[in-house]
This record gives C-alpha cells, structure tokens and sequence, in this order.
C-alpha cells in the first residue's frame, strides 16, 4: 500500500477525541477530562506504533500483532460510545487494506 494509505490511516486516528462526562462547555468550565481520553490515547500510541513497524516490515509480524492491538483499539472506543460504529467499520476498513489478506485483523 502506498505511504498515502498509511498517513490518512494514521490521521484519521490521530483525529479522535474523546467524549466528555459531562458534555459541551461543561466539561471544559469544569476541567473534566473525557470518558474515552486514556483509551484514546492508548490507540494513538499503538498507532504511532503501527505506523513505524509497517514502514519498516509492511508484512511482518510484529506489524500484524500491532495491527490487531490497534483494531482492538478502535473497537474498544466504538463500545465506549467514542467511534460509531460506522466510523468504527470505517478505520477497520483502513486497516484492513492496509494489513492485506494476510493479516489476522478481527
């Protein structure tokens, strides 16, 4: 897969913010941090991860262990109400195509 791929999988991650307890303003007057935010940032370092490994071995092991690690990830995030499931199917679609055949992405 091309560098493209990888980058606007990895942006799309990078892109997730977590939902708030407390919702809208409210969080932010309160200084709440989100539900989601250690899950969240736990799959954007898994990604980061991901990322260095694929560059560096595309059809590896190690990219396939991490590639499952961050689908958990995201479907951890969709069961907290942080992803919908569309945006959920979406990124494991990216994924996928990133993995190939292949890769054990579940």
């Amino acid at each position: 897969m091309s560098a493209d791929t990888l980058a606007r999988f990895v942006s799309s991650i990078m892109n997730i913010k977590a939902t708030t307890a407390l919702g809208g303003a409210a969080a932010g007057i309160f200084g709440t941090a989100g539900m989601g935010d250690p899950a969240v940032q736990d799959l954007k370092a898994l990604t980061a991860d991901f990322a260095a490994t694929y560059r560096s071995d595309p059809a590896g092991e190690a990219t396939a262990r991490l590639g499952n690690e961050v689908a958990a990830g995201i479907q951890t995030l969709q069961v907290m109400s942080v992803l919908s499931l569309g945006e959920c199917d979406e990124l494991l679609a990216q994924l996928h195509n990133l993995i190939g055949p292949s890769g054990d992405i579940s």
